[in-house]
């Protein structure tokens, strides 16, 4: 299947902490990491610290990169060519060349997501990314805006 090898992303808005648990088990994945600007949530188990420690306790890394959130000052496109959020992205490219990976957002719908962008951003870099969508993985989404 093709997202063995890929980089994932998934929005959690749609599911219950165990049910995203059993989706990075099926999935194979090693870390999450977390582009939420803020890693506040009022949905059980997806605040920071408390999926952190979920996550520890199914041996799955996790790091928070609030800089590749998408509460940015100017649109999100624009905010790309900042240093932060080039800082960040290194850092987010370092962890997914190392293993399997999941980009963790709140929007269970990339098409409207910031993640749209950092996955097209790995693209480039030639990095395939698949995203795990309610009607289950895909490769590529259609999606509005630039």
């Amino acid at each position: 299947m093709p997202e063995g090898d890929a980089t994932l992303t998934a929005g959690y808005a749609d599911k219950t902490l165990p049910e995203f648990l059993g989706l990075l088990e099926e999935h194979g994945v090693d870390r999450v990491l977390d582009v939420r600007a803020l890693a506040d949530s009022s949905q059980e188990g997806f605040s920071g610290d408390e999926l952190e420690q979920a996550l520890a306790a199914e041996d799955i890394g996790y790091l928070h990169l609030a800089a590749l959130g998408d509460f940015q000052p100017e649109p999100y496109p624009e905010y790309m060519e900042t240093d932060d959020f080039q800082d960040a992205y290194e850092t987010l490219l370092e962890q997914v060349r190392t293993g399997p990976s999941l980009i963790l957002c709140a929007c269970p719908d990339v098409s409207s997501c910031h993640r749209r962008f950092l996955a097209q951003r790995l693209r480039d870099e030639d990095l395939d990314v698949v995203h795990l969508t309610p009607a289950g993985p895909k490769e590529t989404v259609t999606f509005e805006g630039g």
